[in-house]
């Protein structure tokens, strides 16, 4: 609560936070980043975002609207304090999914307002025009299945039309 982050990994028997006391690269930090789960950490905090909010729309349970809500704060201070690292095309699909189904579910326009920013800024940094193609991350012009583009390019249909951005 006073990181307002969520812990990178927990004791399955109590629940505690597992803080990192060694240099071994196989382990999340000791708290998530949604800017850089990069191999070899296994820190994929965005499925559990997206995982989060499927599971309020489908029981209406409190405890997971919280989470979801949690998961925007998260989100929105994050991208104040992401620094300059590599963006993945997947990174980017999963926060736009988030908060496009957080805006929805919610109707929170904040959502709906970083939704659209993000998604002007993925096309900014991602998509080619030169080659009419998006590369996989900003940090090589290459494509790479694996990181995501395709997803990039699913959640990118679902953003209004009328967005000027959208028409790369």
């Amino acid at each position: 609560p006073v990181a307002k982050m969520y812990y990178g990994a927990l004791e399955v028997e109590t629940g505690k936070p597992v803080i990192r006391q060694d240099d071994y690269p196989y382990k999340p930090d000791n708290y998530v980043s949604i800017w850089n789960p990069l191999f070899p950490r296994h820190d994929y905090p965005l499925q559990f975002a997206e995982c989060c909010l499927a599971m309020y729309k489908t029981t209406g349970k409190e405890v997971y609207r919280e989470a979801s809500r949690r998961w925007f704060t998260t989100i929105q201070q994050q991208m104040e304090d992401r620094g300059t690292q590599f963006y993945y095309a997947e990174n980017y699909a999963r926060v736009i999914h988030f908060l496009r189904a957080y805006h929805k579910e919610f109707e929170d326009e904040q959502a709906g307002d970083l939704s659209d920013l993000i998604s002007r800024e993925a096309v900014d940094l991602l998509y080619q025009n030169e080659y009419g193609m998006f590369r996989s991350h900003t940090g090589e012009m290459r494509y790479d299945c694996v990181d995501g583009v395709g997803l990039l390019s699913l959640v990118l249909m679902d953003v209004p039309h009328d967005q000027s951005y959208f028409y790369f």
